[in-house]
């Protein structure tokens, strides 16, 4: 993971395939959670394949693992967002969640309910 270039976005350097030639690029993506040593990203952002390149090391990652997060949708600033959430009791009312997840939710934050019903990066009227 890394800023690309001028700004603070997170990213990575990905290698793929464009006409058969290699290309290496910066794509943006959005962390929804670091565990250990792998980073949870939007696979929107990457294909099935694709090489990450390690920016302090000559070490590479091939984009295939994929894992179910469980997390909700946050619509503070009109769009959505999924943050990642860890349960630490529920029932069929309710959830309490831990407090200080990394990329996770905050208190205030304007939950949407129905999570099935909205994608990434949606406009909520």
């Amino acid at each position: 993971m890394t800023t690309g270039g001028n700004t603070s976005t997170y990213g990575f350097l990905c290698e793929h395939y464009v006409n058969n030639e290699l290309v290496t690029e910066f794509i943006a993506a959005d962390i929804y959670a670091v565990k250990d040593d792998m980073c949870y990203v939007d696979m929107n952002s990457f294909g099935q394949g694709d090489t990450i390149l390690q920016t302090d090391s000559r070490d590479r990652y091939t984009v295939g693992t994929k894992a179910a997060l469980q997390g909700v949708y946050c619509a503070n600033t009109g769009y959505t967002i999924f943050r990642t959430i860890e349960i630490v009791e529920q029932n069929s009312e309710y959830c309490i969640v831990r407090k200080g997840t990394s990329y996770g939710i905050s208190v205030y934050d304007h939950i949407i309910l129905e999570g099935s019903n909205v994608n990434e990066n949606e406009m909520i009227y």
